[in-house]
């Protein structure tokens, strides 16, 4: 293989072999039904990024539908395929949370934390239960390896979308409590005379 590959882990090695092989294996049919050489790659960008999501699967029979769920980092994490191509590299804050939001649900992010340690700003409440940490170093580690930041960053990020959603699903709660009175109000008759 052309390819330096001195920072990559042997999994990483061997899955960029085996894509090396399916692009070559798949451009040579493509050629061959097309009567063309087979010199020239004829790969489309999607096709390569759909073989960069694919898990590592070598065989170019696999092709995986856009919800089909993809491990990420060490595979304690699956997410839909589509969350992975739709995702927006740049900003590590948004891949972040629609990672976050495929794997678990909001109520989970709003009744748990990072650490699952109390607030220092909020002694008098119980602290929030720990989020799954295998997942949450899955999310971690895949951020920062398709991002380029540190680690630290994205965790702050998740800290804040627990925040977020625990804020959200107070209010909810708050505005499912009044309509419920203003449906109970609703509900008495008028007084008679």
């Amino acid at each position: 293989m052309d390819i330096a590959m001195g920072h990559l882990n042997p999994e990483e090695i061997f899955a960029v072999q085996a894509l090396a092989a399916m692009w070559r294996l798949g451009a040579g049919r493509r050629d061959s039904a097309n009567g063309s050489s087979g010199n020239e790659d004829s790969h489309s960008e999607e096709e390569k990024q759909n073989d960069e999501y694919s898990g590592g699967s070598t065989s170019s029979d696999d092709i995986q539908p856009d919800n089909a769920e993809v491990p990420i980092g060490e595979g304690n994490a699956k997410v839909p395929l589509r969350i992975l191509k739709g995702a927006d590299y740049t900003m590590y804050t948004k891949v972040t949370r629609k990672l976050l939001q495929a794997v678990f649900t909001r109520k989970t992010l709003a009744t748990h934390s990072l650490t699952g340690k109390p607030s220092p700003a909020f002694l008098n409440r119980p602290p929030k239960k720990l989020l799954d940490p295998l997942i949450v170093d899955d999310i971690v580690r895949y951020v920062c390896r398709r991002c380029n930041v540190a680690p630290n960053l994205v965790r702050t990020a998740i800290t804040r979308k627990c925040t977020d959603e625990a804020k959200l699903y107070q209010k909810r709660r708050r505005l499912r409590r009044l309509a419920r009175q203003r449906r109970n109000i609703e509900n008495i008759p008028p007084p008679q005379p």
